[in-house]
């Protein structure tokens, strides 16, 4: 199979992961209005968007569904959190491997777009901080589609965006069950995650994924599938989105 896009889950190329980072913010925010926020309920819904985490998690902390007010006020609160952290926070830093995948992928002609639970302005804050805005073609974030992941929502968005019918050409890298679940829900032809997830006993039950030893060995598993040689399509500026 000759695989012409592949998608990779922005906060599985993070150190610390991004889960955590979400989690101490929670958790700050959480104590600002009275509330305690349990990290292990965000480390669980790892993958999904920041609203879905922030009403997963008030409900158990209140046991009881939240008010849609609250939701709101700590969404947005956790929004502007981690948009200052994805520009200021000095211990964040890129995972072992991306930089040379973002590099072996554009080599290869094989379109490279990213998803991500956070919101746009935070997306593309990290994507510059880290200089793979020339080396990722497309980006798609909770801000762009109505359904967070499980559901193959964005890796479907990505698909239009990129011009990719066949789900069969595209590979999904996701370190987590809901991101891995929204790849095998698309019929990506690889589901691909690397060995060193903290959620592996979680991923390992998931028929179709294919575990990888490290990020940068998606690009292998890709070669030996054999890949498009045409140059990867650009998408528009997304200052202009």
């Amino acid at each position: 199979m000759r695989y012409r896009l592949a998608i990779l889950d922005l906060e599985g190329t993070l150190v610390p992961e991004a889960d955590e980072v979400v989690a101490a913010a929670l958790a700050e925010l959480g104590a600002s209005c009275g509330l305690a926020i349990s990290a292990d309920e965000v480390r669980r819904r790892a993958g999904m968007n920041g609203a879905e985490i922030v009403r997963a998690c008030l409900e158990v902390s209140l046991g009881r569904p939240p008010s849609p007010g609250v939701v709101l006020h700590l969404e947005a609160e956790l929004r502007r959190a981690m948009r200052d952290r994805a520009q200021n926070y000095s211990g964040l830093r890129a995972a072992a491997g991306v930089s040379d995948l973002l590099t072996s992928l554009g080599m290869m002609g094989v379109a490279v777009g990213v998803v991500s639970g956070l919101d746009r302005r935070t997306l593309d804050a990290l994507l510059d901080r880290f200089g793979w805005g020339v080396s990722v073609h497309h980006s798609i974030c909770a801000d762009d589609v109505t359904e967070g992941r499980p559901s193959d929502a964005m890796i479907r968005a990505m698909m239009a965006e990129a011009g990719v019918r066949d789900a069969a050409t595209v590979a999904s890298l996701g370190d987590s069950p809901h991101d891995l679940a929204a790849g095998l829900h698309a019929g990506c032809g690889m589901v691909a995650c690397p060995a060193s997830t903290r959620h592996l006993a979680r991923v390992e039950s998931l028929a179709g994924v294919r575990m990888i030893d490290a990020i940068a060995d998606l690009a292998t598993a890709l070669s030996e599938a054999g890949t498009e040689t045409e140059s990867p399509p650009r998408a528009s500026d997304r200052a202009n989105r």
